[in-house]
């Protein structure tokens, strides 16, 4: 089976259609109104996320970005009661930019589209805790992490598919999202434990009821958040063998800091083709 090929949700018309019993998630999530607390928020961006960063096309009901309540069906309210609820977006404006962000994450990185690879490397069903390596054939390489509980949890180990640095590039419970706040910081670098298969790992805060997406940047080689001519010039060094080089710069993990390693490097820095 073509797995580029699913369809995936975690809400459609279907769910919400009143004649078959159903409503909009929130609803059952949060039975009163105006069904937003905490578990309808988290759970329905944990929902979606793992629509949006698992392979196959991802989909959702109009206006889950801003946690609509309105039902479908012709036992659904009438006009205009009906209609989607175009204060929300302003209403719930930070949790429709953690929809827009996770979008945004889908749409622009590689080891994301629907026919990359994907595996689910860690599962945990005591803490309810689900890990899923994405990469593609060019070395993006992306952790997704999956909280399901509904409590934080701290110095969770788990697995990384390479070593180094992994950028936090995107959290559901980040403040920005009206989320608890709770994170990693931006970026963890892991250590040479062997743990879910990989002979490397990281002790790491999985917040309740997230969605966390760690990115592999061993380009980010002087640790300071961001890839830029600074690494370029660390990196330089270190292929020329000088004694203030101290990063590992073999990215490809060849025993060797050399051109090789540039090719790598380079185009994640200054762009492709550079």
């Amino acid at each position: 089976q073509d797995i580029g090929k699913l369809i995936r949700y975690f809400e459609l018309h279907d769910e919400a259609w009143t004649e078959s019993g159903g409503q909009r998630i929130v609803k059952t999530i949060d039975p009163s109104f105006p069904h937003d607390d905490q578990y309808a928020r988290g759970r329905t961006l944990i929902g979606h996320g793992i629509d949006l960063f698992s392979p196959g096309t991802p989909a959702f009901l109009m206006g889950a970005e801003f946690l609509e309540d309105t039902d479908f069906g012709s036992d659904a309210p009438s006009e205009p009661e009906a209609r989607l609820d175009w204060n929300k977006p302003s209403t719930y404006s930070n949790y429709m930019q953690a929809f827009k962000d996770m979008i945004a994450l889908r749409t622009s990185h590689p080891a994301l589209r629907s026919t990359a690879g994907y595996q689910i490397n860690h599962l945990n069903d005591s803490d309810d805790i689900l890990g899923m390596h994405r990469w593609n054939v060019n070395g993006d390489v992306l952790l997704v992490v999956i909280g399901l509980n509904n409590s934080d949890k701290f110095n969770y180990h788990i697995g990384f598919p390479q070593a180094g640095v992994w950028r936090e590039v995107f959290n559901s419970q980040a403040s920005v999202y009206g989320g608890t706040g709770l994170g990693n910081g931006g970026m963890i670098t892991t250590t040479s434990i062997i743990k879910d298969g990989y002979a490397n790992s990281a002790f790491i805060t999985v917040p309740k009821m997230s969605v966390i997406v760690f990115q592999w940047s061993p380009e980010d080689v002087n640790l300071d958040g961001t890839s830029d001519l600074y690494d370029m010039a660390l990196f330089q060094r270190c292929v020329a063998g000088g004694s203030d080089c101290s990063v590992d710069a073999d990215f490809d993990n060849d025993s060797n800091v050399d051109a090789d390693d540039w090719a790598y490097v380079g185009p994640r820095v200054l762009g492709p083709g550079q």
